[in-house]
């Protein structure tokens, strides 16, 4: 859950510079652009940074915090210190996976997570089952595979000559476009937030109970089930922000208007369909 929160802030300052790069992308403002991608790269490599020291620091308190059953409390401080370690690598990828949506290309991305997530389970397979690495295990699988995924999207970007037009001067942060960046995506940041301490009340709540051990489990499952039903919403998201983005910079609103209009009959359909395979099967999707 605690990583959940700093995901879920990565993610929602992510959504300013898709809607800014796509914004500059129909307005045909390249140098604007350029100059948007420099900033947000460099701003995400400080944050990664700066969050992982904080948060390692932050460990004890943390847990302490969420009344971490004591039986379970050595491992999840491995699992916590390994992965807040490598934050850097989940920073970088949500800046690029945002820089690429917002020039419309929203399918190299899947392909780098697609990579990565089989790459997490192979690796938790054998670290965690055959080597027997419990806690850790999984948490070095994850930073494994974060780090797979910005090394190839970096081996990508390099192949398509993306960094060609760009100049080291250009990862200067600017402060014209770091505004509209935090004005942007600061509310989508935050309302991640919002939801991720919500849980984390909640999972402190769970770990009060008697048989914490077991409540923990139960709870960690169902948060599983809904992050992943939740997906779906998240991606039409991310597109409509990107296709409004490109249209309101080429100054076609009602084309915009109307992405929002169907994003929204499509999230809502499939959020349906979710909500009752899950209510009318559960004993399925738990075990």
């Amino acid at each position: 859950q605690i990583n959940m929160l700093v995901t879920g802030a990565a993610m929602g300052l992510s959504v300013g510079g898709t809607v800014l790069i796509s914004q500059y992308a129909g307005q045909k403002r390249f140098d604007d652009q350029r100059k948007t991608v420099g900033t947000m790269t460099t701003i995400y490599i400080l944050m990664g940074i700066a969050f992982s020291i904080a948060m390692l620091f932050l460990c004890d308190p943390l847990l302490t915090l969420l009344k971490t059953p004591q039986s379970a409390y050595e491992q999840t401080r491995y699992y916590y210190n390994i992965c807040n370690g490598g934050m850097l690598f989940m920073f970088l990828y949500n800046a690029i996976s945002g820089i690429l949506r917002g020039m419309g290309d929203s399918k190299s991305p899947l392909y780098f997570v697609l990579i990565a997530a089989i790459t997490n389970v192979i690796l938790d397979l054998l670290l965690v089952g055959k080597f027997e690495m419990g806690a850790a295990g999984a948490a070095w699988a994850t930073v494994s595979a974060q780090a797979l995924s910005v090394v190839i999207s970096l081996i990508y970007l390099a192949k398509k000559n993306f960094f060609a037009e760009y100049k080291w001067s250009d990862l200067k942060v600017k402060k014209d476009k770091l505004i509209p960046l935090m004005k942007i995506g600061l509310p989508s940041s935050v309302q991640s937030l919002v939801v991720s301490l919500s849980f984390l009340t909640l999972t402190a709540l769970v770990n009060s109970l008697p048989n914490a051990e077991i409540a923990s489990a139960c709870q960690g499952i169902g948060g599983k089930i809904n992050s992943f039903a939740i997906l779906p919403g998240l991606a039409i998201s991310s597109a409509i922000s990107s296709m409004a983005g490109q249209n309101l910079g080429a100054g076609e609103f009602k084309r915009a208007k109307k992405t929002m209009y169907v994003g929204m009959v499509m999230a809502f359909s499939i959020s349906v369909i979710v909500f009752a395979f899950v209510n009318l099967f559960p004993g399925f999707f738990i075990s």
